[in-house]
């Protein structure tokens, strides 16, 4: 039995994660489905991370620990991927954790459907409020079919991660490019997505989601921001019209383009590190950029603080941005 393959490998990259590691670990140690392998990625930690993994090595023969220098997640999952030996591929972060029948769940979404993607639900927490985001269950049997929700999906947030997902490790082409530190998992869905046929979505939240650290790089005033999400926005719309075959009309509801851009102004404005005078010359010359304006004309679906917001971009009425930036 020792040779005996796992079905799924599940791959969870860590980095200075002492704090959360037991919580994740013992949640997939617990799940329903049990014919997995575990592989725990230690980047470089500079913790007790590598310590505790080996601890938990000894605990079950499924755990297989491996020890790197620190390159990063997107190196640590690519690591992974290579060392896997299951047929299917799951990424968990080492600071979340997963409900236990999470993996059973996406194991027989798959497979009774002979889906090449299984796109689930999550659950986020964050500084102990605790919200449910769930999809519509759908099955999509090619990708033709899939373009007629991508927007929906991927404004919803249900695309741009890779921990509430199950992948076909033979479907997976490209890997996670190296070059990012923001919207790199959105990447890899896009291009493990053009490999795909049938992809089935489920309505089940099982992986928790967990924001308690202030100083997340999802939170922090990133100078990138801005520029990062122009090539998502460039991105997502080459792989609508290239891959999906969506008409211009079609193409044009990035909604997560537009929430990016008030992100990165509102965060701006926040910062505490830059002049007042320094955070209005830059909105100004975001405000120069063609893309820019020409989102807000094409977006339909525009919420409140959106439709106020284009007015005011139109305008280039950069003291007014300022201020309701300010108080959004």
């Amino acid at each position: 039995m020792e040779n005996v393959l796992p079905i799924v490998s599940i791959i969870v990259p860590i980095y200075n994660g002492e704090k959360t590691l037991y919580r994740c670990v013992k949640s997939i140690m617990e799940q329903k489905f049990t014919e997995y392998e575990l592989l725990l990625i230690n980047d470089g930690s500079a913790d007790r991370s590598l310590e505790i993994c080996h601890e938990l090595e000894k605990s079950d023969k499924r755990i297989r620990v491996m020890d790197k220098a620190n390159e990063g997640v997107s190196a640590t999952r690519n690591f992974g991927i290579k060392k896997a030996r299951g047929k299917y591929i799951q990424f968990v972060d080492c600071d979340d954790y997963v409900a236990k029948d999470y993996l059973d769940c996406l194991v027989k979404a798959l497979e009774k459907e002979q889906a090449d993607l299984v796109i689930a639900g999550y659950t986020r927490h964050k500084n102990g409020k605790v919200t449910k985001r769930v999809p519509q269950p759908l099955t999509f049997e090619n990708l033709n079919a899939f373009s007629k929700e991508f927007f929906n999906l991927y404004n919803q947030w249900f695309l741009n991660t890779p921990w509430n997902k199950l992948y076909r490790k033979e479907k997976i082409v490209d890997k996670f490019p190296l070059n990012m530190s923001l919207g790199e998992d959105l990447l890899f869905n896009l291009y493990y997505l053009r490999y795909c046929e049938k992809i089935t979505v489920i309505d089940h939240a099982g992986y928790q989601y967990c924001i308690e650290n202030e100083n997340s790089l999802a939170i922090q005033y990133r100078k990138d921001k801005f520029e990062n999400s122009m090539l998502l926005h460039e991105k997502v719309l080459a792989f609508s019209k290239e891959v999906l075959g969506l008409n211009e009309e079609e193409q044009w509801n990035d909604i997560t383009f537009l929430k990016e851009i008030r992100f990165s102004m509102k965060h701006l404005v926040r910062s505490s590190t830059i002049s007042k005078k320094e955070k209005k010359k830059q909105i100004k010359a975001w405000l120069q950029i063609k893309e820019v304006k020409a989102a807000y004309g094409r977006c339909k679906q525009l919420s409140k603080p959106d439709r106020l917001l284009k007015v005011l971009i139109e305008q280039e009425w950069v003291e007014f941005i300022y201020i309701l930036l300010s108080i959004l």
